[in-house]
């Protein structure tokens, strides 16, 4: 709008400097500048009536983008989720895309993702911060160790951009493209990590037909959180293991075997039921399985599934979570003082 403005005050004062040499000498010089011919004896035109200023009030009278519009927009879209630009546009007789220039331009209004965030229950919920509280109180000077395990499938077509194909027919595409084959018992490895603030373990990969149990997740621990121990704190020292609050994890034997090793953790009762956002190691799994499976890759056997997971974390920057899990007494203070 700037350059539009001086290139007109440009031109008005070559008029009044020159119109005694002739329209035809004027307009050279306008289309000099890059004005078309019709444009130049415009400009010239309306020179001779007055001044190439715009005048306030001039222009297209707004249909639309009325004030009183502005607000119904406004208070279509606030806080509301389900709402479409394309039924907005029916309504208010305009196209989709004015809509969205409305409400990126008039309003102060922003769209936003919606956050994935699991079901609580009543009780779960008012937990949440009494429970918050007190792990920071007890443990704020000590640093957390999480350890968590996820499943990894020979393929994953839910992932985002797996799910989708593209055809000019849908019949035209391969059956390997157009169908995600469904196996009722599908094979799979479990896959395990622990993390503290100091380093991240080496990953336990299991071959798993079932669901974890307390046996299993013994053997996980010996390769996982008590090498990451022995390396990092003297004597267990100055760390509090805070496991998930699945039954296996907290099972008598699971109990025993972290007590007779000297490890201190978080009890049972002291654990917040279904706290992802307090458990930055959840993180891990969704960056290392869009590395696996990217580009809708598949394994064709579980041999090949566990190298290229092997692969995946050796290119992973881990500084990121080891960050996490450093901040997480301050995370959870916050909790704590705000909840979620």
């Amino acid at each position: 709008m700037t350059k539009i403005l001086d290139l007109n005050q440009m031109l008005e004062n070559f008029y009044h400097d020159n119109i005694q040499k002739g329209k035809s000498f004027v307009a050279h010089h306008f289309m000099s500048s890059g004005l078309s011919q019709s444009t130049a004896y415009r400009k010239i035109k309306q020179l001779e009536k007055g001044s190439l200023k715009r005048k306030s009030g001039s222009g297209r009278i707004p249909t639309v983008a009325t004030k009183k519009n502005i607000k119904k927009i406004t208070k279509y879209f606030k806080n509301k989720d389900g709402v479409s630009q394309r039924n907005a546009a029916k309504q208010f007789k305009c196209s989709q895309g004015y809509i969205s220039k409305i409400i990126s331009k008039k309003t102060n209004l922003k769209c936003f993702k919606k956050m994935k965030r699991p079901f609580r229950s009543t009780q779960q919920i008012k937990d949440i911060r009494p429970k918050c509280r007190k792990l920071y109180d007890l443990y704020k000077n000590q640093d957390f160790i999480m350890d968590d395990e996820s499943y990894f499938t020979l393929s994953h077509s839910t992932l985002a951009g797996n799910d989708i194909y593209y055809a000019p027919k849908r019949c035209e595409s391969e059956d390997g493209v157009r169908f995600k084959t469904v196996k009722k018992y599908e094979q799979k490895l479990l896959v395990s990590i622990c993390i503290c603030p100091k380093n991240i373990s080496k990953i336990y990969i299991h071959q798993s037909k079932q669901a974890i149990n307390a046996e299993t997740y013994i053997k996980i621990l010996r390769q996982t959180l008590i090498p990451l121990l022995n390396e990092n704190y003297k004597n267990n020292q100055g760390c509090i293991f805070w496991p998930d609050k699945a039954q296996a994890h907290y099972a008598k034997s699971v109990l025993e075997f972290l007590k007779k090793r000297k490890v201190k953790f978080v009890t049972y009762s002291q654990n917040p039921s279904n706290l992802p956002e307090a458990r930055p190691i959840e993180n891990f799994w969704g960056d290392l399985k869009r590395l696996v499976y990217a580009n809708n890759w598949k394994a064709k056997d579980l041999i090949e599934l566990e190298a290229r997971i092997k692969q995946c974390v050796s290119k992973m920057n881990t500084n990121q979570y080891l960050k996490q899990i450093q901040n997480l007494p301050s995370k959870l203070n916050k909790i704590a003082k705000y909840g979620l």
